[in-house]
């Protein structure tokens, strides 16, 4: 005969054990490339492991990263895409997110690049190296926090879907090209998103896009998300 002391003991036990959160996983990225999914420690298979593993993971930087050789996964030109609503952290460590886009002018030979950008046209012009934008986030993810890091040479940062939250701080975003795309904000945050900055710089942005100069940070869709902040 079971007591019934044993019995309530043995419920409780079993409630507090699936009342227990899913514990998070520590990523390194120690390779100096882009990447992709099977390239273990590299940035693409830092994040292809963060959305295949329950709990809010960390990604670590211990090296610049260069994505010139990135697979062009989508036509958007995205390189990847943050998707485990548990959310996830980036810890850049002050280390580079680095494109170097590039295209030559075909009747004189010049080579333009993102330092001195001039307008790129696909009938006058050589892609050599195209532009990326770093990341989307799906809808209804927790929260991305991306701390010290710096991103050059890239088309947008971060597109930011509903229901979702980011959080960047301690960042920069520079020098950013669109060729052979659109032109990007450095941020697009849609409907019901959160995007919070503090001490961010941003600077030489995407200087031949048709919006105004100062327009850094953008929303899409018919409302503002819930909240942005831009700190210095």
């Amino acid at each position: 005969m079971v007591k019934r002391s044993t019995v309530v003991r043995a419920l409780l036990t079993a409630t507090a054990v699936s009342a227990l959160p899913v514990s998070a996983a520590n990523f390194d990225v120690t390779q100096g490339l882009w990447g992709d999914a099977g390239t273990a420690n590299s940035f693409a298979w830092a994040i292809h492991q963060a959305n295949t593993t329950p709990g809010a993971d960390v990604i670590t930087l211990f090296s610049d990263v260069n994505v010139d050789n990135a697979p062009i996964t989508n036509v958007s030109g995205f390189l990847t895409e943050i998707t485990d609503t548990a959310g996830l952290t980036i810890q850049g460590k002050g280390h580079t997110l680095v494109g170097n886009p590039l295209f030559a002018i075909d009747i004189t030979g010049e080579l333009i690049d993102k330092k001195a950008p001039k307008p790129y046209r696909s009938d006058a012009t050589s892609l050599l190296i195209p532009a990326f934008s770093f990341a989307r986030i799906s809808k209804n993810v927790a929260n991305v926090t991306i701390n010290q890091l710096t991103v050059d040479g890239l088309n947008a940062f971060l597109d930011v879907d509903e229901n979702s939250v980011a959080t960047v701080t301690n960042s920069t975003i520079r020098y950013s090209v669109s060729w052979p795309r659109t032109p990007r904000s450095a941020i697009t945050a849609k409907p019901g998103s959160t995007v919070n900055l503090t001490d961010v710089t941003m600077h030489n942005l995407n200087p031949f896009d048709e919006r105004s100069a100062d327009m850094e940070y953008s929303t899409a869709g018919s409302h503002r998300p819930s909240a942005a902040m831009m700190q210095h």
